[in-house]
């Protein structure tokens, strides 16, 4: 909105050809704008329009940081329900084997299990490393994230007990109690991720 930062400059008076000073009030701000800045020289272009421009986010290098973005649209999404017992890592791997999943994103999640197992990574420098944990329920499970990548899987589970919430990349041993219950939107087949979560692709 370019003339919104005049508005403090033109309510309370406005000043026309000749000198003469009126008092302004319930006016139309944007009438006003357009005359005041044709007839009036007192105030610069750069006063009206500071606090209106937002600064580029740069990198380090002063150029702007490069981002990746792949655009598609969905053909199908799948709703995978997962029964007592079963391994919510493996169960989701047979989900999208059973239906030819080859690109996909996991929207959701909601359920409950007997124990969880994932990794999280453990330090701030290349190369990553690694640290795994496990435990014993009960947990509800909040939500599974990720993306399904030329046919394989890159699961993140979220859950919590009465006490806390926790997440990581999704292990095999994450057991399902009363049941899992997951969402998987299905890109078309012409998108391209499978660089996506390499963390060499700098």
């Amino acid at each position: 909105m370019r003339y919104l930062n005049c508005r403090r400059f033109i309510t309370d008076r406005l000043v026309l050809r000749g000198g003469i000073t009126m008092r302004m009030r319930r006016v139309s701000i944007w009438p006003v704008c357009l005359l005041f800045l044709i007839q009036s020289s007192t105030i610069s272009d750069s006063e009206c329009l500071a606090g209106d421009l937002k600064p580029s986010v740069s990198g380090a290098s002063g150029t702007t940081a490069e981002i990746s973005v792949a655009r598609n649209k969905f053909s199908t999404v799948l709703v995978i329900r997962l029964k007592q017992g079963e391994d919510l890592l493996r169960g989701l791997q047979k989900a999208v084997a059973q239906e030819g999943v080859k690109n996909g994103v996991f929207m959701g999640a909601f359920g409950s299990m007997t124990s969880y197992h994932v990794h999280v990574v453990n330090n701030t420098t290349f190369p990553p490393k690694n640290i795994y944990t496990k435990g014993k329920g009960p947990f509800d499970i909040l939500s599974v994230t990720g993306a399904v990548i030329d046919g394989r899987l890159h699961p993140h589970l979220t859950f919590s007990d009465s006490k806390r919430a926790y997440g990581g990349h999704l292990e095999e041993g994450s057991l399902v109690f009363t049941f899992a219950v997951i969402t998987l939107g299905v890109f078309e087949e012409r998108i391209i991720l499978d660089k996506f979560d390499d963390w060499n692709w700098q």
